[in-house]
């Protein structure tokens, strides 16, 4: 199974001639391992989550049909349940950058973005609680 998830990784796919492909190279192994151990764990019926930071592993596993929770989406709850503010996310962020080129600067991600469109939304369903309005579901 390992090599079936390793031969249909992009990245290696990508960066290796058609000829001298082989699937057992070290690149990529452990977002491969991963992807590997879920499959095998959604084929037996579990729900499986899968955290990849790396961008062609997390196109792998959506390829293999499993849901991915990213770095980003880590920090973003770190902040929705009071863990970290701003400032400490930022700072996670930039020490999490020296592990792997894949996590663009802090200044180039979609991270500041998304963490106040969050808390924005989170203050706006705060005051329609204060205010007793009828929640969706």
């Amino acid at each position: 199974m390992l090599g079936q998830v390793r031969r249909r990784h992009p990245k290696a796919l990508a960066s290796v001639p058609q000829t001298d492909r082989d699937p057992h190279r070290d690149e990529d192994l452990g977002e491969c391992v991963v992807v590997t151990h879920a499959v095998l764990a959604a084929r037996q019926g579990l729900r499986v989550v899968v955290s990849i930071d790396d961008l062609a592993g997390q196109a792998l596993a959506i390829g293999h049909r499993l849901d991915c929770f990213t770095v980003e989406d880590a920090l973003s709850a770190a902040v929705e349940h009071g863990v970290l503010d701003i400032p400490g996310v930022r700072d996670v962020y930039q020490r999490l950058r020296k592990y792997g080129d894949s996590l663009p600067t802090w200044e180039a991600s979609e991270l500041p973005a998304r963490l106040k469109n969050e808390a924005r939304q989170r203050r706006t369903y705060q005051r329609s609680l204060k205010r007793g309005e009828p929640q969706g579901q």
